[in-house]
């Protein structure tokens, strides 16, 4: 469900010229709020709705976000430009 969620919202926003950016937040289960408010289910579980589990490991929902982004390609997807160095500590 969570990756069906996902899907869905990116999915509105590349159908959006004017959607420039789509944002989560948290990183992990393990270190969100979210899981400790309890939505109706009595099991504490409903809002772990990062796209990483309480293990750091990658959640269906974001390999599912990482594909549709793939696909969707430019000019919706623009590819990352790489920052250059600040300074370059190899020269030590």
């Amino acid at each position: 469900m969570q990756a069906k969620t996902y899907q869905d919202l990116l999915k509105v926003c590349l159908a959006q010229t004017a959607c420039t950016a789509f944002q989560t937040w948290g990183f992990t289960d393990k270190h969100s709020w979210i899981p400790t408010w309890d939505f109706g289910s009595g099991k504490g579980t409903e809002g772990m709705a990062t796209l990483y589990d309480e293990s750091y490991q990658p959640k269906r929902a974001l390999n599912t976000i990482k594909a549709d982004l793939f696909y969707a390609g430019p000019p919706n997807v623009q590819p990352r430009i790489a920052h250059k160095p600040r300074r370059d500590l190899s020269a030590r």
